[in-house]
Formats: structure tokens, sequence, C-alpha cells
């Protein structure tokens, strides 16, 4: 049996989403599967699977002592030097003690971790991520910038980089406030009244609200070198919005895995330059498809055919 361990406390604003997606795929491919929490933990084999919700689970007796596989999607890693939140020691012990199967977004992102963690067992599923149908709408000229405000998604460095357009574009910065997290970051980033003066905007919105405000946007802008693959970007793709996104090629994160265009990071000129002249471009949904996650979790982690 696969059972799905939950919380209340979700992980993030948008967990409840990633967790309807996960569950609307077991169903649709008969996958049997139970919800479980720690205070009804089941009574596990070794032919069972447990797959962790919330990191903060990892490190529960209940988890630690369970006889199944303990399943865990691989989000923020401390092999990536740019994700400020995420505890080398403890990692070490996660994917070493209690982890038996890491699920990585895509195999560039496996090889990278590998490379840290040569004895881990990593299986490359991909993230399925699935965007809602919206009716066209038309594209105000605006860049927003989506996602937290925390300093591995480089606030700072996203004014930076955008102030030069501010006279052409209406510029947002659109964000959860999970917690209100958000807005305390702000506050040590001096208010976000500096910022407001400059020109920029900031709009607090939950998921729907978000979708439907990137969908009538031109532009989406992301300078982040903490994410690995980037929910928001692949959900701007998916809405006709064009991508602004650093062009890594190597290591952590992995944009250019899926979207084959990007400027330099750190380069206003190269940005302006693809603002300016916006080129075709392809978009790889070989790890963002729902269902091709489904086919490699099945015969990958779960070992069904």
């Amino acid at each position: 049996m696969l059972y799905l361990l939950t919380s209340e406390i979700k992980q993030s604003n948008w967990q409840p989403y990633y967790e309807n997606t996960y569950v609307k795929q077991l169903q649709k491919n008969s996958i049997p599967f139970e919800f479980c929490s720690l205070d009804g933990f089941p009574n596990c084999s070794s032919q069972d699977f447990v797959w962790v919700m919330h990191f903060n689970h990892l490190h529960k007796p209940q988890v630690i002592n369970c006889k199944a596989k303990v399943i865990y999607r691989m989000s923020g890693t401390s092999t990536h030097p740019y994700c400020y939140q995420v505890d080398m020691e403890k990692e070490v012990k996660e994917l070493t003690e209690i982890i038996d199967v890491n699920m990585s977004f895509h195999p560039r992102m496996t090889e990278y971790v590998k490379k840290f963690f040569p004895d881990i067992n990593i299986i490359t599923t991909g993230y399925p991520i699935e965007v809602p149908v919206l009716e066209n709408a038309v594209k105000q000229k605006r860049i927003v910038v989506g996602g937290r405000l925390s300093p591995d998604k480089q606030f700072m460095l996203s004014t930076y980089l955008l102030q030069p357009f501010l006279s052409d574009y209406e510029i947002v910065f659109c964000y959860p406030d999970y917690n209100g997290k958000d807005s305390w970051w702000l506050e040590q980033y001096g208010g976000k009244e500096r910022y407001e003066r400059l020109g920029f905007k900031f709009l607090k919105l939950d998921k729907l609200e978000w979708l439907e405000y990137l969908n009538a946007s031109e532009f989406f802008f992301i300078s982040s070198l903490g994410d690995t693959a980037c929910v928001s970007c692949v959900e701007a793709v998916s809405l006709g919005v064009y991508p602004l996104v650093p062009k890594i090629e190597d290591g952590l994160p992995v944009y250019d895995t899926y979207i084959d265009i990007g400027y330099e990071p750190f380069s206003k000129k190269s940005l302006s330059e693809l603002i300016r002249t916006k080129p075709d471009f392809n978009y790889d949904d070989t790890y963002t498809n729902p269902d091709k996650w489904t086919t490699r979790f099945k015969s990958e982690v779960l070992c069904v055919a």
C-alpha cells in the first residue's frame, strides 16, 4: 500500500494544489493509496510505501521507525549553494538514514545531487504541474515576478535588473505571504515602501488569483538562483506568458532544461535584448507533464509496470 502522510500544516502555500494533483493522478491510474497522519500512523510492512509530504515529518519517530519504504520529493537541497534554508547536517541524516527513495525533478538535478551524495537512492520522476485552462486574456504591458520573497529568490537582484523597465512596463511582485513570511522579509529589506517609491508594485495573491493575474500579463520574470524547477514559470508558459529566466546551463536551477531561451544571469543588457526581441522558444514538458510523471512513478518508484 502507498500511504500519503499529510498534515494540516502545509510545507508551502501551494501544497494543497500539489497534493491534489498527486491524488488525481493516482486515482486516474488506479494506484491504490490511503491518507495517513502522524496521529493515525499505519502499521506498515516492508512492502508498503510512505510518501512524506512535509519535511518536518522526516524526523518524527513514526517515520524513522516505520518498516515501509519512505518516499520524499526532493526540492531544496544543501548541495545547491543558493538554497539558504536547507541544513546540511539534517539533510545527510535524512538521505542516509530516513529516506529510501528521493524523487528528483530532472536528470541534471539528479546528477548534481549524486556528486555530493553518491550513495543515496535518487530517481528522476519530474514534478507533475497541473495548470487550469483559463480563457485567453488580453496581455497587459506588465512584468510579473511570482513566488516567495525570501533571499534565495533574489528579490533585490530582481529589482536591480528590472528597474530600467519601469518606464515602459508595470512591474509587480506577486507573493503568497504564507504565515506572514513574505511581509517579514520585505521588512528586512527595509520595507516595501522603499521599492514602491521606485515604481515597483506588490500584490498578495492566493493561487487562483495569481493564475488569473499571470494570465493577463505579458512577461513572467525570475532571477532566482535558489530554485530548482520553478512551478510559477511552468504556469506562465502554459498560460501563454513569455518567460524571462536566467540561462544557467550547468548545475541548479534547471530552467533551461524545459525552456530553451533565457538571459545571462545578472545582465541587464541580456535581459533587455530578450524583452526587446522575444525570440520563439520551445517548452519541453517531459518532466512536468502529470501523465509522464505517473508513468515514471509507477515503474521506477513503486516498480509496478
